[in-house]
């Protein structure tokens, strides 16, 4: 511990040294049991003693790692401090085994500080800084005990940052984007379920060390949540994040086939939402009565090589037969197509091939120009757009002549499902 005789918040330790030569000249104190930290600036030398002279300004916490960050300069911690905040004192250059002076003088106020003492106008500090404590996993485990909720935490980061923070913009995204992971997920664990439409993540903290969204599992109308259902979806999010951790490509896609387009589509949203700050990305959840938490990881860099894995994806190809359809729009010139399945209800609409064509040149559109067609369905891996669906071309069409009953007619034409691009429409 460093004494130092009338200078508030004693005794001290020596936090951090930033400038060095034969001791140390630039550094930070910080008090033994208050929550006071002083900057140091060795400014002078007497003749007489060899003493040096230095300049020291209280900070709190707060301003301690503005200054530290580099948000504030090292000039502007003195020039702005009051002068209850502002001492002087003395120190001869005897150093203890550690290399720290040991004799140090009373301390004063610092009235008037020449200009020649403070510290270069460009003289800015420059490391990294968390500016609140760490994020804890046992908290996130105690909170899910004392209210019986599934929890999960996202930690995300802004390497080119010094203070704690992450861009609002992309916190956003990050969290529409969860939202929609979750609802994919709870839409795969329990298909046509009423409970899943009623289960959603809610944030209940944001932290920011580098920067952390903590959710929680709530239930509309409900007092009891599910949480074997919450579960199961908490644990498909943790999958894909492990699986964009693994470092193989081929290991992340086969994670994503297990899962619908919908789910795949909100993933990518997620990862890209985090990708243009070079965030990484780490998903730690708790659940009811766990002994411990789970958490999965991925680096920056495993980020942006997933992202890369699905846009190498080929797309998914179905051929589709409708052996009982109706054409319902045909345009050559833009080669435009539109196509009832009459044994399903189905709409089909997009562009043709070459082939096809030529064999719809002539063909009349309308309730009674029964087809046969053949379609091929290219289903993206995983689409920035999901509204747009699958691209619809068609390979072949003939004419069938066939006529429908009344009951096909109306099941076709009455609540038929519209399936192809927006953009698609003629």
């Amino acid at each position: 511990m460093l004494y130092i005789d009338d200078l508030p918040g004693g005794p001290f330790d020596m936090f951090e040294t930033y400038v060095e030569y034969d001791g140390p000249k630039t550094f930070a104190l910080s008090s033994s049991f208050l929550p006071i930290l002083y900057f140091v600036n060795a400014v002078d030398e007497v003749e007489e003693s060899g003493a040096i002279v230095a300049v020291a300004v209280a900070v709190d916490r707060q301003r301690f790692n503005a200054v530290r960050a580099g948000v504030v300069t090292f000039r502007d911690a003195f020039l702005e401090a009051s002068d209850t905040h502002l001492y002087t004192f003395e120190w001869l250059p005897e150093l203890d085994d550690s290399g720290v002076p040991h004799r140090f003088s009373r301390a004063r106020p610092a009235i008037l500080i020449p200009d020649h003492w403070l510290p270069a106008a460009h003289a800015r500090l420059d490391i990294a800084t968390n500016t609140v404590d760490e994020f804890q996993e046992r908290n996130l485990l105690a909170l899910s005990a004392a209210q019986h909720q599934t929890l999960f935490a996202l930690e995300v980061e802004a390497p080119g940052l010094n203070v704690t923070a992450f861009p609002a913009r992309n916190s956003g995204h990050l969290q529409i984007a969860t939202h929609g992971v979750f609802d994919a997920l709870a839409r795969e664990v329990a298909p046509g379920s009423d409970v899943i439409r009623d289960l959603y993540p809610a944030v209940l903290d944001l932290q920011a060390a580098s920067f952390v969204i903590v959710m929680g599992v709530e239930m509309r109308a409900a007092m009891l949540e599910p949480v074997e259902t919450s579960g199961q979806i908490v644990d498909g999010l943790s999958d894909l994040v492990d699986s964009v951790g693994s470092d193989d490509s081929s290991s992340f896609i086969s994670t994503m086939h297990q899962h619908s387009q919908r789910a795949r589509n909100r993933f990518r949203d997620l990862l890209e939402s985090i990708a243009p700050v070079n965030s990484g990305l780490a998903v730690t959840t708790a659940k009811p009565g766990a002994e411990s938490t789970r958490k999965a990881v991925a680096s920056s860099s495993q980020v942006k090589l997933a992202i890369q894995a699905l846009d190498d994806e080929q797309p998914e190809i179905e051929m589709i037969e409708v052996t009982r359809g109706v054409l319902m729009g045909l345009v050559i010139r833009l080669r435009r197509f539109e196509i009832v399945d009459l044994a399903t209800g189905v709409r089909y609409k997009g562009r043709m091939t070459e082939e096809a064509v030529q064999q719809a040149n002539g063909f009349s559109v309308g309730d009674e120009s029964f087809v046969a067609a053949t379609i091929r369905a290219e289903v993206e891996f995983a689409s920035r757009d999901e509204t747009a669906g699958a691209k619809y071309w068609l390979q072949s069409i003939a004419q069938t002549g066939e006529t429908v009953s009344a009951d096909d007619e109306r099941d076709a034409f009455g609540a038929d499902v519209e399936r192809g691009s927006s953009t698609d429409g003629f």
